[in-house]
């Protein structure tokens, strides 16, 4: 279970629980207990750091140990600058991400699919083309596990045997909903990987799914936007996703009504106008026999 980047990470949520859980407030405290006592120091050697609180820390550090001690399944952690330093930014820094499943797949190439709670029928075509197409081309998809276009977009995959990338806003072993839990299994099944910015022992929120969205965005490489209203919220994570190569439909570029579209087409973003743009950015690569008759027990 124990890896230098998941021993600083429970240092982390443990400051956080005495924090308050206040993300600015406790990696501010990380990186001055870090910069004074060094990073991989076991925390009853640096507990002194926290003076007469020290006591409290180490409880606090002693019962998110327990926690991760408990765990069915192998959860890495690895420090989220060595992914993009701008998840560090901000009032609601994300220092660590947690992971269970195929770590190798975040430097896949993969596609990131957008799309509205309500998507369209045309919307869900293009979308199925799309993801037969990468399976076929042994891709991997990058997605929340959101309702409408995005889980359509994964299921789809999951039917495929393809390989998915899932990012939550709950911890990787904590099912977002009932709804969910079927494809996380599914994921790991298919020697997927689940990633979250939210360590164990921090209660769920649904506002994390403002650090979700910022996650996603960093570790997506193309980015395509189905369907979206003028502000949906797809549009946050398109124009998060500064590092990646972004498409939006032909449909929505068309659209006379809608502003969002034309003012980023302006900016460089391209337009998706079928499986063909995407297949050149991809390649292609030999697909591995997946394992099909896994179920983790983990959740």
């Amino acid at each position: 279970m124990s890896s230098d980047s998941l021993d600083r990470a429970m240092i982390h949520e443990a400051i956080m629980a005495v924090n308050g859980y206040d993300f600015k407030k406790s990696y501010s405290t990380l990186l001055s207990l870090e910069e004074s006592m060094g990073k991989n120091r076991p925390f009853p050697q640096v507990s002194s750091f926290f003076g007469s609180m020290a006591m409290e820390y180490e409880d606090a550090w002693r019962n998110v140990r327990s926690a991760y001690s408990k765990l069915k399944g192998k959860i890495f952690s690895i420090p989220s600058e060595s992914v993009d330093p701008g998840l560090l930014e901000g009032p609601f820094p994300i220092p660590f991400i947690y992971g269970i499943g195929k770590k190798e797949l975040m430097e896949e190439r993969g596609v990131t699919i957008l799309g509205p709670f309500l998507p369209s029928e045309s919307a869900k075509d293009k979308t199925m083309e799309l993801v037969l197409s990468m399976s076929g081309l042994g891709g991997t998809l990058f997605s929340s596990l959101e309702p409408g276009l995005p889980l359509f977009s994964v299921s789809t995959m999951l039917r495929m045997k393809g390989q998915v990338v899932a990012v939550l806003y709950t911890f990787p072993l904590r099912a977002e909903s009932r709804e969910s839990l079927p494809y996380m299994k599914g994921i790991l099944e298919g020697e997927g990987l689940i990633i979250s910015p939210i360590g164990l022992t921090v209660k769920p929120s649904r506002w994390h799914q403002a650090l979700r969205n910022r996650l996603l965005a960093a570790i997506s490489k193309i980015v395509i936007i189905m369907e979206e209203k003028d502000g949906g919220p797809s549009w946050k994570v398109f124009d998060e996703a500064e590092n990646s190569i972004r498409f939006i439909s032909r449909h929505l570029s068309e659209e006379e009504t809608l502003v969002y579209p034309r003012k980023r087409l302006m900016l460089g973003s391209r337009i998706y106008r079928g499986v063909s743009d995407v297949k050149v950015l991809l390649g292609s690569k030999e697909r591995k026999a997946r394992f099909t008759d896994l179920t983790p027990d983990l959740f």
